[in-house]
């Protein structure tokens, strides 16, 4: 399939990243937008647009999905469009609009990473075998999920009906064909696929381009990867590792309010190097303390608190990228890590970096690259979802930074 008739959108920046480093290896560089709207440095062999709608309102949504789709040439293409594993934010209506920016016909969704254990089965999705409402995703500050059906998530906020598509389907190219066209003589035009490995994403995805083309896909990591595989991308030069600077340590950042990303940013700093916000202290004030961090050569972390109260997301976000502008004004770091989408996000947009070019996928939902433009152009810089990895996933993202460019 030839890559040129791709087109990648994501509804958040560490997402971006994530289904950026799935679909390498590339022929020349692979740059991510920080928001909708940049444009792409003119060596950028794919630009993954990131259209931050996870957090917004339905209807806007809706339009920042469409407008990063305007002018899409994917006639006879695909759409890979990626979501959130945990169902966060409105899947039917950025589905929707979609399928109505690129005129096609319907619409696939295939949220599992089989290699985390992210599965759905019986269109449920599961986290290592647990239905998604029953996690910590179930807390959620911004988006609490509370229903596990992936096409009742779909549903909520599509004009579509969706159907599940079960594994006895998916393996089954007949059978999954015919379930199709049952749907849709039924009135579907949205789907979910059931995936319990990957080797289910690959059977899927067989089915779903021989279909009717524009074909428009929803999904993750997992489908990134499968698409990957089906892409014939010529032999070419990847892009080079970034150099890590000289002065300053490296500045991590966690925003997520995920237990496992509190627990991760505890291993990768020595005591008295995690600075977290609080109400009795500033924005600024917390920034200048880890740039001294910094100024030491250490490795400093920036956090928000482990709990806060409702409506308070939002707030702390603004906080923790104002702390962070602080922090480089005092001493500029040497690598940056950002954990959380909405955090990575808010602090580079506040930095004024206008992409992150991706270089390598260090492990699953881990992603290592490169900032492009503004004052930190160059800096390594490493993406990581805030659920993702085990205790140690954080610290040799870290040190990865610390050996780039040698």
């Amino acid at each position: 399939m030839d890559p040129r008739a791709v087109r990648v959108l994501a509804d958040d920046l560490t997402g971006a990243c994530d289904i950026a480093a799935a679909l390498l290896p590339w022929n020349g560089s692979v740059v991510v937008e920080t928001y909708a709207g940049g444009e792409p440095p003119a060596d950028a062999a794919l630009w993954v647009r990131n259209t931050q709608s996870r957090t917004l309102a339905v209807e806007d949504a809706r339009h920042a999905v469409r407008q990063a789709l305007v002018g899409a040439a994917v006639e006879q293409g695909v759409v890979l469009k990626k979501i959130d594993t945990a169902l966060r934010g409105h899947l039917g209506a950025e589905l929707d609009a979609a399928i109505e920016a690129v005129g096609a016909d319907e619409g696939f969704v295939l949220p599992a990473i089989p290699a985390v254990g992210r599965t759905t089965v019986g269109g449920v999705q599961l986290f290592d075998g647990v239905p998604v409402h029953g996690t910590a995703f179930a807390a959620d500050p911004l988006h609490p999920i509370s229903e596990s059906e992936v096409a009742a998530h779909v549903e909520r906020s599509s004009a579509r009906r969706c159907r599940p598509l079960l594994l006895e389907d998916v393996r089954s190219p007949a059978r999954l064909a015919a379930a199709i066209e049952r749907g849709r003589r039924e009135g579907c035009t949205a789907f979910v696929c059931d995936a319990a490995s990957d080797e289910d994403l690959a059977r899927a995805l067989d089915v779903l381009l021989d279909r009717p083309r524009p074909a428009v896909l929803a999904g993750s990591l997992g489908l990134g990867c499968a698409l990957r595989r089906r892409l014939d991308v010529p032999a070419g030069a990847s892009a080079p590792s970034p150099s890590r600077r000289s002065t300053g340590g490296t500045l991590v950042v966690v925003g997520s309010m995920h237990p496992s990303a509190r627990r991760q940013s505890e291993a990768v700093a020595l005591p008295g190097a995690v600075h977290e916000l609080s109400g009795r202290e500033d924005a600024e004030r917390t920034g200048s303390r880890a740039a001294a961090t910094l100024a030491r050569g250490a490795v400093a972390v920036l956090r928000t608190p482990a709990e806060i109260g409702p409506g308070e997301g939002a707030r702390l976000l603004d906080a923790i990228a104002r702390a962070v502008v602080s922090c480089v004004g005092g001493c500029r770091p040497g690598a940056v890590a950002l954990v959380g989408g909405e955090t990575a996000h808010a602090v580079l947009r506040a930095l004024g970096q206008p992409g992150i070019r991706v270089v390598e996928a260090l492990e699953p939902l881990v992603v290592g690259g490169a900032l492009v433009g503004g004052a930190l152009a160059g800096t390594p810089v490493v993406t990581k979802g805030g659920s993702s990895g085990d205790a140690r996933a954080l610290a040799r993202a870290v040190a990865w930074m610390a050996g780039a460019g040698r």
